[in-house]
């Protein structure tokens, strides 16, 4: 029986060259001048390649060098993997605690408009009405008939901000309504002839209380809204 002799000394040559050039492509630190050269069949039985790279190429017995690249890339990627988990859940985290800005967005959007409706339900009490009773017929009523539609708009927009039955919006608009149509009735009173004094003054009297009206409603509904 013939002894095969074992054949000791460098891994393959075409380990070692596999091994380099993955080390160096996922190091990113792979130089543009290194060249390898191809190695031919009888070189590759002798065991001595005819290379020509940036580094010697390293010697060691049994395989050893293969296996510290090996060792080294599979650390490499353990690198990697743990860097790319760890960002992935500082990712996640930052999404999950973000504030949803379509929520905010929305209850910034309502508050606006409840404010808007409130203000000019302010406006309405505070000078419209107060213009329409003391400025002469001739002004206050073509001005009523422009500013009319607004008002009704208004006790609408009111009603529709209410989630209650009986709550202080369905209030607003109520008070609102009550108030436009005691200025019609005012109005009304002072364009009848021959004219009755004491029935403008009753006019006059209900408009007033029903400005006082409005504005307790308003009262109450102004800080809800700012504290939104």
């Amino acid at each position: 029986m013939r002894r095969v002799r074992r054949r000791t000394g460098a891994p393959p040559p075409t380990c070692r060259i596999v091994a380099a050039l993955t080390t160096a492509t996922a190091l990113g630190v792979l130089a543009p001048s290194t060249r390898i050269a191809a190695t031919t069949p009888d070189q590759a039985g002798t065991g001595s390649p005819d290379t020509t790279s940036a580094t010697p190429p390293t010697t060691g017995g049994g395989g050893g060098g293969g296996g510290a690249a090996d060792g080294d890339l599979t650390w490499l990627w353990i690198l990697l993997i743990t860097v790319g988990v760890v960002v992935l859940a500082v990712g996640v985290i930052a999404i999950l605690r973000r504030p949803g800005p379509a929520r905010s967005d929305g209850a910034a959007d309502l508050r606006r408009e409840q404010a808007g409706v409130l203000a000019t339900a302010q406006w309405f009490r505070d000078h419209l009405s107060i213009e329409l009773l003391t400025t002469p017929l001739d002004q206050a009523a073509p001005r009523w008939a422009l500013e009319r539609r607004r008002i009704d708009d208004l006790v609408h927009a009111a009603i529709g901000q209410s989630r209650a039955r009986d709550d202080l919006w369905q209030q607003l608009g109520a008070a609102t309504a009550t108030l436009a149509r005691a200025i019609d009735v005012s109005l009304e009173r002072r364009a009848q002839q021959p004219l009755n004094s004491a029935m403008i003054a009753d006019a006059g009297a209900l408009s007033a209380r029903r400005r006082d009206e409005l504005g307790a409603v308003l009262d109450a509904l102004w800080p809800l809204v700012r504290s939104r």
